[in-house]
This record gives C-alpha cells, sequence and structure tokens, in this order.
C-alpha cells in the first residue's frame, strides 16, 4: 500500500464506520473529515492490490433521540459538529420511516448524517491480511505488542524478537 493512507475511526460500532454520529471532540474533526473522504480510496487501493472484495457503503447514518432530554443533546452536537464541517440534517417523522423503517412511534425525532459508512469488517481484514503477507509481513497473533519502530527490533516479555 502506499505511504500516507491511515485510516482513523473514532470508536466505530463493529462493522461500522460512523465517527460523526459519536465524534464530539473537537480536536478529532479534521482527522474525521480527512479520514473519510479518504477511506473509499483506501478501499479502492485495497481492493485493487489484493483481489480482495470489500463491502463498504457510504449510506450515511440515523440517530435517534428517544427522549426531548437526548434530542436537545443531539441538536447540540449537530451544532458543535457542524463548525467542524461533518454534514447533518435533523430528520421530519415522516423522513424518519424511510431510513428506519421499524423505529419506535414514540421517537422524539433524529438526525441523520449523510456522509456515514458501513465497511464489513470481515471483509477488511481478510483485504488488510492479503496485503501485508504480500509484503512479507510476519503476522503473529496472540502476541503483545509492548513497542513498535520500524528501524529497530523489540522483544515481548516472552522473549520473542520480533
Amino acid at each position: 500500500m502506499r505511504r500516507g493512507w491511515a485510516a482513523k475511526p473514532v470508536r466505530p460500532a463493529p462493522g461500522c464506520w460512523r465517527p460523526a454520529v459519536k465524534l464530539n471532540n473537537p480536536r478529532r474533526g479534521s482527522t474525521w473529515l480527512e479520514s473519510l473522504r479518504s477511506y473509499p480510496g483506501f478501499i479502492a487501493e485495497l481492493e485493487e492490490q489484493t483481489g480482495c472484495q470489500i463491502d463498504f457503503e457510504c449510506l450515511g447514518a440515523v440517530e435517534l433521540a428517544p427522549s426531548p432530554r437526548e434530542w436537545q443533546a443531539l441538536e447540540g452536537r449537530a451544532r458543535r459538529q457542524s463548525a467542524l464541517g461533518i454534514p447533518s440534517c435533523a430528520l421530519a417523522r415522516h423522513d424518519l420511516r424511510q431510513y428506519v423503517p421499524l423505529a419506535r412511534q414514540d421517537v422524539v425525532g433524529a438526525w441523520f448524517y449523510p456522509e456515514d459508512a458501513q465497511v464489513d469488517p470481515r471483509d477488511l481484514m481478510a483485504a488488510l491480511r492479503s496485503a501485508c503477507l504480500a509484503k512479507r509481513v510476519e503476522i503473529r497473533e496472540g502476541v503483545r505488542v509492548t513497542a513498535h519502530s520500524p528501524a529497530r527490533r523489540y522483544l515481548d516479555r516472552g522473549g520473542l524478537e520480533y
């Protein structure tokens, strides 16, 4: 892979690339935007290099507010994120059914993040493994990494050199 590709999701749920929904730290905003915008290219390059198909879709994400208090919190977060350049919009009740057909009837409101995406973690890990093996990277499972440096070798606590 080309140097410089770095996807930095902010605590995504398993199988999801949804950092905007939870992003509340202004210092991470530019990292999130840079990562999000480079991720489709990263996936395409990884697919091309490995021949692995990766299920990646940018369909957006919806955050539900089941109470007035949570609705106010969503609005506040959306305002802060908007200042960082993260697009989102409130969904009217009838629009909510288009995105979340089985949402409870008593949901107070919802916020839509159109640029959020999902990636299948199994596909991604298989492609990353393939790319690493093609570059002769030795993958050791079940070994605790205690330090990292591309120019030095380290010993783990079990005495294994890596």
